[in-house]
């Protein structure tokens, strides 16, 4: 989503398009971490976790500061779409933590 539609549209976000792209990035980087976990630690589920929490959150924190830089540049719809995003992904980190947890 951020880095072929938001791109297109950067004008209605009010985020320059190399920050859309820095934001891209990470998303692609967690799925290939997802890949590269799968195929090499089937049994280690908590380490995964741990770190996929861990970085989602660190997405959060980076979108925040990101929202926070650019806020009087950005645009009503690119600030909600970062905050749903920022919601649902940092939910996510919580129920990867909650689940971690679990299997202790």
């Amino acid at each position: 989503m951020l880095g072929v539609v938001l791109v297109n549209f950067n004008e209605y976000i009010g985020l320059p398009v190399k920050i859309l792209y820095l934001l891209a990035f990470f998303p692609v980087l967690f799925f290939l971490i997802d890949i590269y976990f799968t195929i090499n630690y089937q049994k280690n589920n908590k380490l995964f976790l741990k770190i996929i929490g861990s970085l989602n959150l660190f997405y959060c924190f980076l979108s925040l500061i990101i929202l926070i830089n650019y806020f009087e540049t950005i645009k009503i719809i690119g600030l909600i779409y970062f905050i749903l995003e920022i919601i649902i992904v940092a939910s996510i980190a919580l129920l990867e933590f909650k689940i971690m947890k679990k299997e202790l």
